[in-house]
């Protein structure tokens, strides 16, 4: 079989550029993947609250009251209740928590009282809060500075650690002036997911990574088969001609024979000449010359 040699080059071509892609799928292609997997979720949940114990008075009456408003002239005492919980399938629930409270302005800050301690599951903490006290303190601090800094306030902070992760809870009440305002969520929770991570192997590109390989060698195996069986020529110069030139096999006497009725049939065309036929033989006449081809029957 013969084959041009431009012909050659774009089908080998094609060859080589299957066989790569297949072995770039080959390498690239990764059946295995990463997949990760919440292997348990801690939830921390906890709850805050302020509790005054009021002197007796005509707006609310002797007694206590739940409340973030606490008005410091009928007020004896104030304190805050703090509960905390850790929850989770399989961590462990034991941790530590560090209460700071500090006085806090635009211009400066004073840690007031720091404590810690520890704990398995849960705590409940009551903390004392002497509003009469931090005010008078700010205002000793202001006197010493001969300036009043603005926006005092009491801060209140409880950091919590379990199971490898920090929470924080931040409570904070003004200062300053004859009623103290409380901010704060009553309650809250937070969830930190532990994830564990898998390698999974999808079948398919697994099978798709192994058909690959055998595929890559397919082309090449071909390539070499045709370059063994195939005859290379040199291709038709005048190829890109082939509207307007007639493939004629030989001349001899005014008679031209061409190489096929398709060959004959431009020429008639050309020409503007009818085709004649006598059996097996097809002829156009121009003048003195004879254009004729036969086909071979059989």
């Amino acid at each position: 079989m013969k084959i041009t040699k431009s012909s050659f080059r774009i089908l080998a071509g094609t060859l080589l550029a299957i066989s790569i892609l297949c072995i770039a799928g080959a390498v690239l292609v990764n059946p295995e993947k990463k997949v990760e997997v919440v292997k348990d979720t801690v939830v921390f949940s906890d709850s805050f609250s302020v509790k005054a114990k009021l002197k007796d008075n005509t707006l609310f009456g002797k007694g206590e009251i739940q409340t973030d408003r606490i008005f410091l002239n009928i007020t004896e005492s104030c304190e805050a209740s703090y509960q905390l919980s850790v929850g989770c399938s399989s961590c462990d629930k034991k941790g530590s928590y560090e209460v700071i409270i500090s006085l806090q302005t635009k211009d400066w800050s004073k840690v007031v009282e720091s404590f810690s301690g520890s704990f398995d599951g849960s705590y409940t903490l009551t903390l004392p809060l002497d509003l009469h006290y931090y005010n008078s303190l700010y205002e000793k601090i202001s006197k010493e500075l001969d300036y009043k800094a603005s926006e005092p306030k009491l801060v209140l902070t409880i950091k919590t650690h379990a199971a490898g992760y920090d929470y924080q809870r931040e409570v904070t009440a003004s200062l300053g002036s004859k009623i103290s305002n409380f901010e704060y969520e009553p309650s809250a929770t937070k969830e930190f997911k532990e994830n564990e991570e898998f390698t999974v192997v999808d079948p398919s590109l697994r099978i798709l990574k192994f058909v690959l390989v055998p595929f890559s060698i397919i082309p090449v195996f071909v390539f070499v088969l045709m370059f063994k069986k195939w005859e290379i020529v040199e291709g038709d110069p005048y190829a890109k001609y082939s509207d307007v030139v007639v493939k004629a096999l030989h001349f001899e006497d005014g008679k031209v024979v061409v190489e096929s009725v398709e060959e004959l049939l431009k020429l008639a065309e050309y020409l503007n000449k009818p085709i004649l036929r006598r059996g097996d033989e097809f002829a156009v006449f121009d003048e003195d010359v004879v254009y004729v081809v036969k086909i071979k029957n059989g």
